[in-house]
């Protein structure tokens, strides 16, 4: 299993708070649903990824947006990069 983000499997963007979002549900999903498990995300602000990985688990299952909004909340709470994002 990766940790890192992979633009190709990204299911949704959504812009919030100023930040462009694209999220996907790692094995597959689709939007509107809700899943548990482990997601995809990357969080954009003023061009610049300021959050990503694909290390984001769920132990409740949660729609995109839902599971956009806990990426924002990682982004405003590490600063920077949890890992490093290409």
């Amino acid at each position: 299993m990766t940790s890192t983000f992979d633009t190709r499997l990204t299911e949704v963007s959504l812009v919030a708070h100023n930040s462009l979002i694209h999220m996907y549900k790692v094995g597959g999903g689709t939007v509107g649903q809700r899943y548990a498990g482990r997601w995809g995300y990357r969080v954009i602000r003023c061009g610049e990824t300021v959050a990503c990985g694909a290390d984001l688990h769920t132990h409740a299952p949660l729609s995109h947006q839902q599971v956009a909004q806990l990426a924002l909340d990682i982004a405003d709470t590490t600063g920077k990069d949890r890992q490093a994002c290409s």
